[in-house]
This record gives C-alpha cells, sequence and structure tokens, in this order.
C-alpha cells in the first residue's frame, strides 16, 4: 500500500515538474529549460499593459449566446437543438455504432 502512495507521489511530482517538452535527459537541460520559460514569462508580464489595450481586446465580444445574437426568445433556439440532438441520437442508435 505505501509503495502505490509512493508512486502516486512521484507521478504528481514528475508531471509537475515536468517540462512541456520531452528530451530533457539531465537536470541541467531542465533547468535551461525552466530559466527561458521564466523569461517568456517576464517578457510578457513587461508587454502586457502596452498589449492588454490592443491586441488582446481583439476578437472580445462579451457574452454572446445564439438567442442575443438571433434576437429570438431563448426557447425558440433551445427546442430545435434538443429535437436534432434526439434526432442525432435516434440516428447513431439505428446505425449500430
Amino acid at each position: 500500500m505505501s509503495n502505490l502512495y509512493f508512486d502516486e507521489i512521484r507521478i504528481v511530482s514528475v508531471k509537475v515538474n515536468s517540462c512541456n517538452c520531452e528530451h530533457h535527459a539531465n537536470g541541467l537541460n531542465r533547468f535551461l529549460c525552466n530559466r527561458i520559460r521564466l523569461m517568456r514569462l517576464k517578457a510578457f508580464a513587461v508587454m502586457y499593459p502596452k498589449l492588454k489595450d490592443g491586441i488582446l481586446k481583439k476578437g472580445h465580444y462579451g457574452d454572446i449566446t445564439l438567442p442575443k445574437l438571433f434576437k429570438v426568445n431563448d426557447w425558440v433556439v433551445v427546442i430545435p437543438v434538443a429535437a436534432m440532438i434526439i434526432l442525432l441520437l435516434m440516428w447513431i442508435e439505428r446505425s449500430g455504432f
């Protein structure tokens, strides 16, 4: 039982401490990769005030839903979508997927 607990801790610690790139053979490469990641984060933090009002706002339209987009009641969208889901499930059941 203790080995299982140790393995779970080791797996979690490896997932948290590992980098996205899987080419690390020794600790030095991991150290350098973490340093590069920190430099990228610092560069983004320095540029963020300039980016905040510019490119980061592009494509932000707030909370848009299909009923708001079509300017109709919610149920006008809910009922046809529910019917399409039911028909899709019936088709999947009949075709044997």
